[in-house]
């Protein structure tokens, strides 16, 4: 009798993948799921997840196969077994299985980011060569185009044209590393600034790109990307000293086929080249990106807030800098960075202040203390920390455990709440409530975690990466009201008028995607039905216990 394919695949990678001084993967995880059954499971997958940290990727697909044709068949099981001593040994098993996928995803993840950290260590993330399109005029406004010669070309290029490219985002879902940049240009303003004579701020005031596509996911191709300078994000800003040394930062945005409007991909970009007496600028710049889920895919009730650093380590005092991310040269009280971008407990997106209160909120966080060592891991001191809108302060806390693991590619913490008197950090749905309990902030992952081991030499030495870091708030709290459109957790005559407002605008945008209840990018009857309900109920329910 001939064996599916499937399965002589799979037996063929479970023998490929069974080690000589010990059991293969797949024995483990059978065994475990007989364990499973008595034990917990965060103990009893322990022995596989130091066994897949030494197997090989071959190993590892082999056990993902069969963790799959698993969970279906558990699944099945569960499906017809009533309740009952059975039916929970089945459920006991079923998250064994999930939690032994998630630990594969984990390293697989993990091995991702490192190699890609190796290809990419030596090379310039975006390595570009810009030219006046005129005299250069100084002081005055001066624009720059990618200078086009074929010098950097090599053999075989079509169409020719210089060698520049980006980096993908380390959590895109793709292994090319690199993503063709095909047209760039920009506009900039130099000024007078303080400082020796020759010394000028600079400031980019326009900014126009088309770069390739690249995957979110597994064939999710973004299409061709354009970008353009955020106009919500920080004011861009630069220098350009007497010898043509220039550093620029600023925040843009790439719109595409799949992520556009409210929720575009929020880049923080950093340049720094010379610029020679001819009018060509030697750039090197790099954009860390905030990718937002594909519409319709991002999974509820798992809400983030974003922005971006600059991080810089002081040896003197011992502390690591958490500064704007376009500050050109960190040093003195720290430039407190802004957040950017959130997604709510519905899935939305948006980067527009006048959106929502949170967008545009400082982020402080006083110098951190470096404390020493754990083993492989670099340990901080806690810090207290407050998220602030002008005269209001939305959320504070304490971060505590804060560490940098170089192995496991991650600068974190955990933030503990304290209330404060403003009830709800941003409109009812965007889940930052003040309750007590922990958020976890992730400062840095990927290459920038081991970029700042590098480039301070452990610690040792004071360094700034030359470049901005997306940092990571995990939201949490709240619950789904989304016709609570001031965030009182009432909806009322104030929800009303603002419901009115936008429904007198009907298309999103202008209107606010707030009001469009239903999703369609249109304000319009049949949001005012999903109103008119939520209105009549006037309560909001209350949030989980934290």
């Amino acid at each position: 009798m001939r064996k599916p394919m499937l399965a002589v695949a799979l037996a063929l990678l479970v023998g490929s993948s069974a080690r000589a001084d010990g059991p293969s993967l797949i024995d483990i995880a059978t065994s475990i799921l007989s364990e499973a059954v008595h034990s917990v499971v965060p103990g009893v997958i322990a022995p596989l997840v130091t066994a897949a940290e030494d197997a090989d990727t071959q190993a590892i697909a082999g056990l993902e196969i069969w963790l799959a044709q698993r969970e279906r068949q558990l699944l099945l099981q569960a499906a017809s077994t009533p309740p009952g001593p059975a039916y929970n040994a089945l459920l006991r098993q079923i998250k064994a299985v999930q939690a032994m996928k998630s630990k594969m995803a984990g390293i697989k993840n993990r091995r991702t980011a490192e190699e890609k950290k190796k290809k990419e260590d030596g090379m310039d993330p975006f390595y570009a060569r810009y030219m006046a399109t005129a005299p250069i005029a100084l002081p005055g406004s001066n624009s720059f185009s990618l200078l086009v010669d074929g010098a950097e070309d090599i053999p075989g290029d079509a169409p020719p044209g210089p060698m520049v490219a980006l980096v993908t985002p380390p959590f895109a879902g793709i292994t090319e590393p690199f993503i063709p940049v095909i047209t760039s240009s920009a506009t900039a303003m130099f000024t007078p600034a303080a400082g020796p004579p020759g010394t000028f701020g600079v400031a980019i005031t326009s900014f126009a790109q088309t770069i390739g596509s690249f995957d979110v996911g597994p064939g999710m191709p973004t299409g061709m990307n354009t970008a353009s300078l955020n106009e919500f994000g920080s004011a861009a800003t630069g220098s350009l000293t007497p010898t043509g040394i220039v550093d620029m930062y600023w925040e843009g945005k790439y719109t595409n086929a799949i992520h556009s409007g409210r929720a575009p991909i929020l880049f923080f970009a950093a340049s720094h080249g010379a610029l020679k007496p001819t009018g060509e600028a030697v750039m090197i710049a790099d954009d860390p990106m905030i990718v937002p889920m594909p519409p319709g895919t991002a999974p509820e009730g798992a809400p983030w807030l974003q922005g971006a650093a600059v991080y810089s380590f002081d040896s003197a005092t011992m502390t690591l800098r958490v500064n704007e991310n376009t500050m050109v040269v960190p040093a003195g009280p720290p430039v407190h960075p802004d957040l950017a971008m959130m997604r709510d407990c519905e899935g939305r997106y948006t980067y527009r202040p006048f959106e929502d209160m949170a967008i545009g909120a400082k982020i402080s966080i006083p110098p951190i203390p470096y404390t020493g060592m754990s083993g492989s891991l670099f340990t901080f001191g806690d810090v207290p920390f407050a998220v602030s809108n002008g005269l209001f302060t939305l959320l504070e806390g304490m971060i505590r455990d804060i560490k940098l693991d170089p192995d496991g590619l991650y600068l974190e913490g955990t933030l503990d709440i304290t209330p404060v008197a403003y009830p709800v950090f941003s409109r009812s749905c965007n889940q930052i409530m003040n309750a007590p309990g922990p958020r976890r902030i992730i400062f840095a992952t990927a290459g920038p975690a081991v970029d700042l081991v590098d480039a301070t030499a452990g610690f040792t030495t004071s360094a700034t990466l030359p470049f901005p870091e997306i940092f990571s708030l995990e939201a949490a709290g709240s619950v789904a009201c989304p016709a609570d459109l001031n965030g009182d957790s009432l909806v009322d005559d104030s929800d009303f008028v603002i419901f009115v407002s936008n429904y007198n605008e009907l298309t999103v945008p202008p209107a606010s995607p707030w009001a469009d209840l239903n999703g369609d990018d249109l304000v319009d009857d049949a949001d005012f039905v999903i109103f008119v309900a939520a209105y009549n109920e006037l309560l909001c329910d209350s949030p989980p216990a934290e």
